[in-house]
């Protein structure tokens, strides 16, 4: 019986692991992704662009329906309460935020069609809004690589 139960506790604690690292290697990559296409560097060029010129300009990205970058979460979303607390509670942030971060390039790639009367300011904000969600973003995201480090190494 014992015998049982400690196995059944090291079974436990493997797949929590593996579910980590299975997080931690999702997240890793869609920075790693982000950072090679320059989002970060361009939304920026932009919001500098828009400070100069006074004039609306719209930072278009445009999404491929054919892959899916959060594959792990979406799989796994029911299993992430198993992990240490602070790590869940950051994986679920990184997943809302990235997925508010599609919404707004969905929405910028559209407005670069359809809202030319959309002011400046308007224009300015939401680039500067989004800039900063992404770099917040982007930190959640190390440190979700670095509590699962720590944690499961």
């Amino acid at each position: 019986m014992l015998t049982t139960i400690v196995s059944e506790h090291r079974q436990v604690k493997r797949e929590n692991k593996a579910l980590a690292w299975a997080y931690a290697s999702e997240i890793a990559a869609i920075l790693a992704i982000a950072e090679t296409r320059r989002y970060f560097e361009i939304l920026e060029k932009f919001a500098v662009a828009i400070e100069k010129t006074g004039q609306t300009q719209w930072f278009a990205v445009a999404l491929s329906e054919k892959y899916k970058y959060t594959n792990v979460y979406e799989n796994n979303a029911s299993k992430v309460g198993q992990l240490p607390p602070e790590i869940a509670k950051d994986i679920v942030s990184f997943y809302t935020n990235t997925f508010s971060i599609l919404d707004d390039f969905q929405y910028l790639s559209s407005a670069s069609i359809s809202h030319n009367s959309v002011q400046v300011s308007d224009c300015l904000r939401r680039h500067r809004e989004l800039l900063q969600l992404m770099n917040q973003t982007k930190v959640l995201g190390q440190s979700i690589i670095q509590q699962v480090n720590e944690t499961f190494s």
